[in-house]
């Protein structure tokens, strides 16, 4: 699970999530300007029952007194040990939500938190949370995609912050190639099928495969 909160006040200095038999943990570190501020958490559920999460905000006049909110974003089948893949340090600006993450894993999945007058998610992304305030989260999975960077963005006006999270996949299994049942020698073939379009130059062409054979006893 993820948890962006939010709280319009004087700079605060300090924010915790906390729930019966939950442990957040805090994402970067809070954001924002002009009186208004995020931060981000994750946290592994415990169970499927339901919970109250409680957000504690430390403030200049003690708490924010004009405006709370949260966006949650819930994801399955990720890394059972740290699903966080790669997170923009959050960032803070004027017009519409926009920024970029860098995953290092293939097939991660993305999710943005932006805190503005939001009206669209950004392109090729699902909207998600929405606290019918005009913040709004997104999320979409990738094909591939490990190493490069991808824009988390929303169509919105006005002072925005924004955190972005790429999501870890749990690890993926490999398919079975050739295997013996008895402690004796197997054997297979790997095939590989390799092709170029009409319409590539004449020339000398090399490509490099790589695969893994594990031996199992």
């Amino acid at each position: 699970m993820l948890v962006m909160v939010g709280c319009a006040d004087t700079a605060p200095t300090a924010v915790s999530l906390s729930a019966l038999n939950w442990s957040f943990t805090q994402v970067g570190s809070i954001v924002g300007s002009n009186g208004n501020w995020i931060a981000l958490f994750k946290a592994y559920s415990p169970n499927t029952s339901q919970a109250t999460i409680t957000q504690t905000w430390t403030t200049g006049s003690g708490s924010c007194q004009s405006f709370m909110n949260d966006l949650v974003d819930e994801w399955s089948g990720v890394d059972a040990t740290n699903f966080v893949d790669a997170f923009n340090t959050g960032q803070s600006g004027s017009g519409s939500c926009s920024v970029n993450v860098t995953p290092n894993s293939n097939n991660a999945g993305l999710s943005g938190f932006c805190q503005d007058s939001v009206t669209a998610p950004g392109g090729g992304f699902t909207k998600g949370a929405d606290d019918t305030q005009s913040d709004w989260s997104e999320y979409k999975v990738l094909s591939g995609g490990g190493g490069v960077s991808q824009t988390v963005d929303f169509t919105g006006s006005g002072i925005w912050e924004e955190f972005a999270v790429a999501v870890k996949p749990t690890a993926q299994t490999g398919n079975i190639i050739m295997a013996s049942s008895t402690p004796a020698i197997a054997t297979g073939r790997v095939k590989y099928r390799l092709s170029v379009p009409a319409s590539q130059a004449a020339g000398t062409y090399s490509n490099t495969i790589v695969y893994t054979i594990t031996a199992t006893y």
